[in-house]
């Protein structure tokens, strides 16, 4: 509530959505159905491909899936994003998974947490990776959204941390 922006992510987001934003409303539409349709699509494959036990993970969470699927902002992509991480983890390409994080991370912050999991496992590798794309999307970030916009972020992020967390955020959570 003490903050003067529409949404608190980090500048990245901004950068991606800059050339969206320039072709007007009709093209944040389609980005929306993107989303519906990407994420939508790789559930029905993951379904479809899986047996039981996947089945029986995807079902509690459908729900969430659809809200995020639905949210015509950039969570279809967030989710894929840590699907993709999970199947190049799986599949041995570490570096990968980690460079997905990254790029999660750079979107919206909570991804982030996704590399704890890298440090336990000791896949190095897979920090590596995280750190190697942070690097290149924190230069284009940065080209792209200025240093003043990345300050501006890290105040109110900070402000909304402490003051104006909503009850249902993590740290409201926490504080309530």
């Amino acid at each position: 509530p003490h903050a003067q922006v529409p949404i608190l992510s980090p500048p990245l987001l901004a950068v991606v959505w800059r050339p969206l934003a320039m072709l007007g409303d009709p093209a944040m539409v389609a980005w929306g159905l993107a989303g519906v349709i990407a994420l939508g699509t790789a559930t029905l494959v993951m379904i479809a491909r899986g047996g039981f036990r996947r089945l029986a993970i995807i079902a509690p969470i459908g729900l969430f899936i659809a809200e995020s699927m639905w949210s015509g902002n950039v969570n279809p992509f967030i989710v894929l994003l840590v699907i993709g991480v999970w199947v190049a983890s799986a599949r041995g390409h570490s570096a990968t998974a980690g460079a997905l994080v990254a790029l999660a991370a750079g979107l919206k912050l909570t991804p982030i947490y996704l590399a704890w999991w890298f440090v336990v496992r000791g896949d190095w590798r897979a920090i590596g990776g995280l750190l190697a794309a942070g690097a290149v999307l924190g230069v284009v970030s940065l080209l792209g959204a200025g240093l003043d916009n990345h300050l501006a972020f890290l105040k109110v992020a900070g402000v909304t941390a402490v003051d104006g967390a909503s009850p249902w955020s993590v740290a409201g959570f926490i504080r309530n």
